[in-house]
Formats: C-alpha cells, structure tokens, sequence
C-alpha cells in the first residue's frame, strides 16, 4: 500500500492507557479533517467529584490533533470506520473550486484530472509512523456516504444526491447517476462486492444513522424532510422498503449501538436508550402512536403515487399476479419490521449516580455528539462545541471560532428504567470524565464524525479482575 500526503504526528506507544480516536469534519476551513488520539487510564481511577470536574471545565486540558488532511487535497464528506486497529476513510466528494481550499492545493491540483466521487480508500494504522495509506479502491465512489462493520468486513452506503444541490452541472450528474450505492469489503481477500442498491427509487435520500441488530442493519433516513427507517437483511442480502420511523427513534442520530435488546444513541444534548417496555404501558399510547403514523404513511403513499405518475411508469396486465405476490412479501416484511419496534419506547439518560457529569458541562454553540459502546454495558458520550460569547451568546455568537471543546463522559448502563410523570428514564454509573480544548489557526467549526478505541481488545490485566473493578469491563466492541 502506498503512502499520502498529510500532516502526522508519531505514534506514542503507552501501556498505561487506552486511546479513544476522535474524527472530525471541519466545515468552512483549509484543513478539512483532524484525529484527535485521547489517553483514558487504564485502570480507571476513581471518578471524579463534582468540584474536580468543574475545576477540569474551567481548565481544561490542552489537546492537539495527531493527523489533518487539507480541504482540496481530499474529499469532502469522507466517511470512517474502524476494522482492527485501523480506521478507514472513504467516500466523499472533489470540490477544487472550494473557496476554503489553500492556494498551494489548487495549483497542484489545478490539472490534475480526478473523479468528482474518488473511489479511494485511505488506512490509518496508529502503531506505525506511516503517513495515511492507500487501500483497495471501492467499485465506485459514494457521495454522503455512511460505514459500518458486521462479520469483521465494512460495509458502505452512498446516498443518491450531491454536497453542492446548487451545482446540476451535467457531469456531476450522470457521474452520480452511475454510482453503485452500496458494497462490502472483504478484508481477507482484499477486495470490495457490490450489493443491491436500497429501494429509494429517485427520492432525495441522505443516511444519517444506523444500529446492526442481530442479522439485520436498520438505517435512518433523511428522504423529503423526513426520517425514514430501512433495513438489510445480511444473510438474505435483501432489503425491506422504508416504513415511517417510530416516534420512538426520531432525533436519535449516528451510530445507535445495540446491547443485549436495547438501543443507545445520542439523542439532543444527551443519550437515550430505546428500550422495551410492559405491555400495559405499550397500550396507552398505542393509540395514539397508531393515528400519527397512519397519517404519515398516508401522506407518503400520496407522495409515492406523484412520483410514479412524474416518472410515467405503467403497469403491464400480465405482470399484476407476480407483482401482487412481491407486494404481499414486501408488506409481510414492511409488517415485520415495525413489529419489531412496537413495544420499545425511549429513555434519556437519568441524572442519578453521578451521571449529571453530562449535564454539567456548559452549553456549546454548533455542538455535536457521538457515542461508542466500549463492551459490557460500558459507553462513552463524547460531545463538542464552541463557547459561546460571554455577552452576546444568547444570540448564537460565537466567542472565537479558532477555539473548540471537547467533553468525554464514560459510564455504565445498569439495565434498569423507570418513569417519572411522563418521562422515561434510564440508570447509569458514571465513570469517568475529561475535557479538552483545542486551539487552531484556522477557523475550527465543524461537528465530530465518530468515536473510535483502537486495540482496547487487549487489556493485560487478570481475569479476576474483571469482578471488582466495573473498569476493567471495558473492552473493544464494534
């Protein structure tokens, strides 16, 4: 594999900690992309009082980025995901004519003929000093795409519009037409397949989260101003047509992680487990649920039918008895699928056992979140934004866009909700916390793109351990 140009600190080698990886987007700057590499102590210390971690706000720590690839030089909208000790960059979208871009990447690049969506594939390897590395390309690009892993290969997901919806030029267009929207890498053989596209027909579609459940891979979209839910069965290799998503899950973004039936996702400023519930309560709000959902889907079949008549499509009488036989599965499966979610309600995050350490930290503008489930019941909620103006920060300003903070909230979900009036809640021990500040010479907006522990697989510590310190529970899972 060849190396690329990018800017990279050496890899630190410590046994007494762990590392978190955090990536992100950086959205009107000349450098498009940073890794952050965290240490979290290993084993964990005790976690802190409410005064240390306020005096940690105050102060935080400095933290600087350990790789920063330049707007221009690679695409926007990259994607990562992590396979072993490695993360992989992929997808995305070229824009020379940025207006962020370095004038020394436009010259370089000023001639240089490229695909609007590269099929490239980048490698990070933290244990060793390479630059970035070239991987297998994809069969084709993928425009806003969307990673995930499931059997130790990734999977990619395109979406079907570009970055800029004000540039129709017609090659962008026909570029973006002939796309393959979805494949699978294998990392045995080293190479990528395609698979069947989604169901999404011509509709605008962008993926914004996703939770593999068992065999199955459950998708949040965004289609029409509305989030959608899809799913692919892995073993079939098929996929079941989209259904109205559960109230349940709206606003819950990103990766959903899933532990023992139960859904952790970021949810606003906080996390949510959607999780399932006794079965007098599922019938209160049935109802309720039931007439908000028939409206919607009422409402999209309407749309569906104006599409079908923009697009012109006939139906010939011959082809009616096998179609009705496809729909009849289509619906069995469309039934299947909101069955499964019928009894789970959400659940935010309960202030109790020293979980307000989420709540402490102060609200930031252009904030963002992520969660990564780091085995046995342990998470970590990462969240980033930019302080607010001491005087004018009711109104969105922001104090200096040169500065971004960074919080981290790692705790353990105890399998136990309950209700207070009409919210739902869910228990968790804290255990841990850290805030960083980074300071940049470019303008630093932007929102994180994932949160990702490299190797935490390999914890020396004795297995009786594992029973007197919740700590040591922490083990990679993906």
């Amino acid at each position: 594999m060849a190396s690329v140009s990018s800017s990279f600190q050496p890899y630190r080698t410590d046994t007494q900690s762990n590392k978190l990886y955090l990536y992100f987007w950086h959205t009107y700057s000349p450098v498009m992309y940073s890794l952050y590499e965290i240490d979290v102590p290993n084993p964990l210390p005790p976690p802190p009082t409410k005064d240390a971690q306020d005096e940690q706000i105050i102060n935080p720590n400095h933290l600087a980025p350990i790789l920063q690839l330049k707007t221009g030089e690679y695409p926007g909208n990259m994607c990562c995901v992590s396979l072993g000790s490695k993360l992989y960059f992929m997808g995305g979208e070229y824009d020379i004519d940025y207006p962020c871009i370095d004038e020394d990447v436009k010259i370089k690049y000023k001639n240089v003929k490229r695909d609007i969506f590269p099929r490239d594939v980048y490698i990070f390897d933290p244990t060793t000093p390479s630059l970035l590395l070239h991987g297998t390309a994809m069969n084709s690009g993928k425009s806003w795409p969307w990673a995930f892993v499931a059997d130790e290969k990734i999977y990619v997901l395109g979406s079907n519009f570009t970055t800029d919806i004000f540039d129709i030029s017609w090659r962008k267009d026909s570029e973006l037409k002939s796309l393959s929207l979805f494949e699978v890498y294998h990392p045995k053989d080293d190479n990528w397949t395609i698979l069947p596209n989604p169901p999404i027909g011509n509709v605008e579609t962008r993926w914004v989260g996703h939770a593999v459940e068992r065999r199955k891979v459950f998708f949040i979209t965004w289609q029409r101003g509305k989030e959608r839910l899809y799913c692919f069965d892995l073993d079939r290799g098929q996929w079941t047509k989209h259904i109205t998503l559960p109230s349940h899950l709206r606003n819950v973004s990103g990766r959903i992680e899933v532990n023992e039936g139960t859904l952790y996702g970021c949810y606003h400023n906080t996390v949510a487990a959607i999780a399932p519930v006794a079965k007098e309560e599922e019938e209160e709000e049935e109802e309720k649920e039931e007439e908000e959902e028939e409206e919607e889907e009422e409402e999209e079949e309407g749309e569906e039918r104006e599409q079908e008549m923009e697009e012109g499509e006939e139906e010939e009488w011959e082809e009616l008895e096998e179609e009705d036989e496809l729909n009849i599965q289509q619906q069995q499966e469309e039934d299947e699928m909101c069955a499964r979610f019928k009894n789970y309600r959400r659940h935010v995050i309960s202030r109790e056992m020293g979980m307000e350490a989420i709540f402490n930290v102060p609200q930031q503008l252009q904030s963002s979140s992520t969660l990564l489930h780091l085995g046995s019941r342990c998470f970590c909620y990462v969240m980033t934004g930019m302080p607010p103006h001491p005087k004018y920060g009711n109104d969105h300003a922001i104090e200096d866009d040169k500065v971004r903070v960074i919080s981290i909230v790692i705790f353990r979900a105890v399998r136990e909700t309950y209700k207070e009036g009409a919210t739902r809640l869910f228990r968790a021990k804290f255990l841990h916390s850290a805030h960083y500040a980074v300071k940049t010479s470019f303008p630093n907006e932007g929102v994180i793109h994932g949160c990702f522990s490299l190797g935490w697989v390999n914890l020396a510590c004795p297995l009786v351990l594992f029973f007197i310190n919740p700590a040591f529970l922490y083990v990679h899972t993906i």
